[in-house]
C-alpha cells in the first residue's frame, strides 16, 4: 500500500512540475518576461496534475511508464494549442472559440504553418516535458506495483475536493473585481484577464463548466444592471467636444472666414434620441421574464443621449460603411498610404478613438454594426456560430444600418472577399438586413489573403446607379502574416519601399503597410466610381478596424510610430474615418469613444430616429459623459484611465490639484456602469430583447 501511494504521489509531482512550467512558458511568451505574474496557478495545478497522475503506475515492465508518457503528451498538447494560437491570434484561446477548431485549420493553413515556423524554439521547449517522460521510457526502475482499483477514482475524487478549495481559498485575497476571486467565480471576465490571475489550464477547465452547464447560475447579469442603475448619479458630465456650428448641409464654396461647414441660423431640436411610443416602464409588466424585466428597468431609467447641432446633418446620404482588417493608425502615413492620411485627417477626426477589441474579427464587427457589446467572456457560446454575432442571427436586430436602410426602402449589400460560412456571416450579415456577396461569388488572382481592390471593382456596379444606397465592406488585404509569402505583401512591396525611400521599416511593417495599400486602391477605385456617378457629395464613408494588428511585433510598432506604445491603454489607441466630401477644415471631436459608439453616431449625423437608451456606444457629438471601453473592461475617459486587472487609477493630469480620492470614487461609478451596459448587451442578444419591445410597443407586426 505504501509503495502504491509513493507511485502515486511521485507521478503527482512530476505532472505538477510539468503543469507550472508549461504556465511559466506560456506567460513568458504572451508577456515578454515573468513580471506581473499571479502565483495563484500554483494553487490550481495540484489537483490538475492529480488527474493524469491517477492514471499512471501500471504494472508491467514498460507499460507504467508508456502511460505517464502518454498522458504527458495528451496535457502537452493543450498548451501546445494555446502556444500556437497566440502566436498566430496574440492572446490565449478561449473554449467558445474551439469549436471553429476545423475551420480555423482549414482557412488558416498557410499562416498556421508560418507561425509553426516562427515557433519552432517555443514549440521543442513546450515538448520538453514530452521528451523527458519518452526517454524514461527506455531507461529508469520498472513499476513493480500494480496500484488497487479503488485508487485511481479516489485520487479523481481527491483533485476535485483540492480544487474546490483551491476556489474557496482566493477569498481570502479579496474579492474586488481586480482579484482572482472575481476571475474565479464571474461569468463576465475575458480569456486573457482570466489566464493571467488563474492560468491557462484554469482558465479553460472553468469556461468548459461554463458552457457544459449551460445556463448561468446566480443573478450577476442583474446585479451588475442593478449597480450601473445604482451608481448613474454619480456621473458628472463633461463635455469636451470641439464641434462646429450646426449646418444643413456641408458645402464646398463656403468662404475662407468659416470655420469648417458654413452655417444659417436654424432652430436645433436637443430633445432625447428616443422612440417615444417605447415605454419601458409600461413593457416592464408585459413579462414574467427576470431578465426581460431588469433590462426593462434598466433602460426606464436612463433618459438617453440628446440630439445635438449635428443631428440631421448628412441626412439623405448614402452610406459606405466598412470594417477594415487590421486597421489602424499605424496603417496611416503621409508618405506611403496618402489617401488614408486623407481620409483620417479630414471629415470628421475623432482624436481618442480607440479600438476595444485585440483580435477576433467578429467581435469587432459585431461591435461596429450594432453598437452593442459582444460577449467575450467564458458565458460565450461554443460552436461555429460563437459569440454576441452567431447568437443574434435569429434575433430581431433592428438597430443595424442593413435592416434601418431596408424597412425605409433603401437597398443595402455587404461584402466580404472571404468565405460567407466562415464566423456564419452568409446567415448573421443577412439577419442584419442586407443581401449579401462573398468570396464564393467573385474571382480572385489570389486566395488568401485576397484582394479588396479587386473586391471593390466587382461590387461597385451592383449600387453605384441607384439613387439611394447602404453598403457594408469587411475587408481582408490587411490579414496576416506579414511575411513575404503574403500575396498583398508581394503585389505591393515595392511601392511601399518606393514610397519610404528605402528607410529601414522591417519586414513586418512593410508588409503591413503593403496589405494597406491594397485597401488604399480599393478606397481611390470606390472614390473615382462615387464622383463619375455624381455621388461623391451625399456620400458617407466610414471605416473603423476590427481588431488591433496583433501579429506586428513590437519592433515593427517602433520602427512605425517611433516608440512603442504603452501595452494596457495606449496600444489601443486607432482611427476612426468619418469621411464626407464638402469641409474646408475637419470637425474635431476629442472625446473617448470606440467601437460601439460609431453607430450611434453615425445614426445621429443621418437624423434617423432611434432609441439611444438601447445602444452600449454613445454619439460622440451628445452632451453625455464619453468612456472608451476596452474588451478586459480597461477604461479611459477625459479625466482618468482605469485598469481593470489591477484596479489601478490613472489621472490624465497629474497636477497638484488633482483630488485623488474623488477620481477613484467617479472611477468606480463609471466602471460599473459599462459594466452593465456590458451586461444589458449580452442580455439583449440572449433574451431576443429588440423582438420583445418592438412587437409588446406595435412597432413590429
Amino acid at each position: 500500500m505504501k509503495s502504491e501511494l509513493k507511485t502515486c504521489l511521485k507521478y503527482i509531482i512530476v505532472f505538477y512540475i510539468f503543469i507550472v512550467y508549461w504556465e511559466l512558458l506560456l506567460y513568458f511568451v504572451a508577456h515578454g518576461s515573468l513580471s506581473g505574474i499571479n502565483g495563484c496557478f500554483l494553487l490550481f495545478a495540484v489537483p490538475q496534475a492529480m488527474v493524469p497522475a491517477a492514471f499512471c503506475g501500471w504494472k508491467g515492465k514498460k507499460a507504467g511508464r508508456i502511460i505517464a508518457a502518454i498522458m504527458t503528451f495528451i496535457v502537452s498538447v493543450f498548451y501546445l494549442t494555446q502556444l500556437i494560437y497566440f502566436r498566430i491570434f496574440g492572446s490565449m484561446i478561449s473554449i467558445s472559440m474551439a469549436g471553429m477548431g476545423g475551420d480555423a485549420l482549414e482557412n488558416f493553413g498557410w499562416t498556421l504553418k508560418e507561425s509553426i515556423k516562427e515557433s519552432v524554439l517555443w514549440i521543442i521547449l513546450a515538448l520538453l516535458p514530452v521528451i523527458i517522460m519518452t526517454v524514461r521510457i527506455f531507461i529508469g526502475k520498472t513499476e513493480d506495483s500494480r496500484p488497487r482499483l479503488w485508487l485511481r477514482p479516489a485520487v479523481l475524487a481527491a483533485a476535485v475536493l483540492i480544487w474546490m478549495l483551491c476556489g474557496a481559498s482566493l477569498r481570502f485575497g479579496g474579492t474586488s473585481d481586480s482579484s482572482p476571486w472575481y476571475a474565479f467565480t464571474s461569468l463576465y471576465v475575458d480569456t486573457d484577464t482570466s489566464s493571467q490571475k488563474l492560468g491557462v489550464l484554469t482558465t479553460s477547465i472553468l469556461e468548459t463548466k461554463s458552457i457544459l452547464l449551460g445556463k448561468e447560475t446566480g443573478t450577476e447579469t442583474e446585479d451588475l444592471i442593478e449597480a450601473g442603475i445604482s451608481t448613474e448619479q454619480l456621473i458628472v458630465p463633461s463635455v469636451s467636444v470641439s464641434t462646429q456650428p450646426r449646418a444643413d448641409q456641408p458645402s464646398q464654396d463656403q468662404p475662407e472666414s468659416a470655420p469648417g461647414i458654413e452655417t444659417e441660423e436654424v432652430m436645433l431640436d436637443l430633445s432625447p434620441n428616443i422612440i417615444s411610443e417605447i415605454d419601458f416602464e409600461q413593457l416592464a409588466g408585459m413579462t414574467e421574464n427576470a431578465a426581460k424585466k431588469k433590462l426593462c428597468k434598466y433602460f426606464a431609467a436612463s433618459s438617453g443621449t440628446n440630439r445635438n447641432e449635428y443631428t440631421g446633418l448628412l441626412e439623405g446620404y448614402n452610406v459606405v460603411y466598412i470594417c477594415a482588417e487590421a486597421f489602424s493608425n499605424l496603417a496611416v502615413n503621409e508618405e506611403i498610404t496618402p489617401l488614408l492620411y486623407k481620409l483620417a485627417n479630414e471629415g470628421i477626426v475623432l482624436t481618442n478613438f480607440y479600438n476595444s477589441f485585440p483580435n477576433t474579427t467578429t467581435n469587432g464587427e459585431f461591435a461596429l454594426m450594432t453598437g452593442l457589446w459582444p460577449d467575450v467572456s467564458r458565458k460565450a457560446d461554443n460552436g461555429a456560430m460563437t459569440g454576441s454575432f452567431g447568437k443574434s442571427v435569429k434575433n430581431y436586430m433592428p438597430y443595424s444600418l442593413g435592416n434601418i436602410f431596408t424597412s425605409m426602402g433603401v437597398k443595402s449589400f455587404a461584402y466580404h472577399n472571404y468565405l460567407g460560412s466562415y464566423y456564419g456571416r452568409n446567415k448573421t450579415h443577412a439577419n442584419m438586413g442586407y443581401k449579401c456577396k462573398f468570396m464564393e461569388k467573385m474571382k480572385f488572382t489570389s486566395k488568401w489573403p485576397t484582394s479588396d481592390y479587386e473586391m471593390f471593382k466587382q461590387t461597385v456596379d451592383d449600387y453605384i446607379g441607384l439613387d439611394r444606397f447602404n453598403v457594408y465592406y469587411m475587408t481582408f488585404s490587411g490579414h496576416a502574416p506579414y511575411k513575404d509569402g503574403n500575396p498583398m505583401c508581394h503585389r505591393n512591396l515595392k511601392s511601399v519601399q518606393k514610397k519610404y525611400d528605402g528607410r529601414a521599416l522591417g519586414e513586418q511593417a512593410r508588409c503591413y503597410f503593403a496589405g494597406q495599400i491594397e485597401l488604399e486602391k480599393a478606397l481611390q477605385y470606390l472614390l473615382d466610381r462615387l464622383e463619375e456617378a455624381g455621388k461623391l457629395d451625399n456620400t458617407l464613408i466610414v471605416m473603423a478596424g476590427d481588431h488591433y494588428p496583433y501579429r506586428l511585433d513590437n519592433s515593427s510598432v517602433k520602427n512605425m510610430l517611433g516608440k512603442l506604445p504603452e501595452q494596457d491603454f495606449e496600444k489601443y489607441h486607432s482611427t476612426c474615418i468619418m469621411w464626407f466630401n464638402g469641409l474646408s477644415e475637419p470637425i474635431i471631436c476629442d472625446e473617448p469613444c470606440c467601437n460601439v459608439d460609431i453607430l450611434p453616431t453615425v445614426l445621429n449625423l443621418l437624423g434617423i430616429e432611434y432609441d439611444s437608451r438601447m445602444l452600449s456606444g454613445t454619439d460622440v457629438f451628445s452632451d453625455s459623459p464619453h468612456v472608451a471601453m476596452l474588451y478586459n473592461k480597461n477604461i479611459i475617459t477625459d479625466s482618468f484611465r482605469y485598469n481593470a486587472s489591477s484596479g489601478k487609477v490613472i489621472p490624465i493630469d497629474n497636477g497638484e490639484d488633482v483630488d485623488m480620492n474623488e477620481l477613484k470614487t467617479q472611477a468606480a461609478a463609471v466602471y460599473k456602469i459599462q459594466k452593465a451596459k456590458y451586461a444589458a448587451a449580452i442580455s439583449i442578444v440572449k433574451e431576443d430583447f429588440y423582438r420583445f419591445v418592438w412587437k409588446k410597443s406595435g412597432l413590429l407586426q
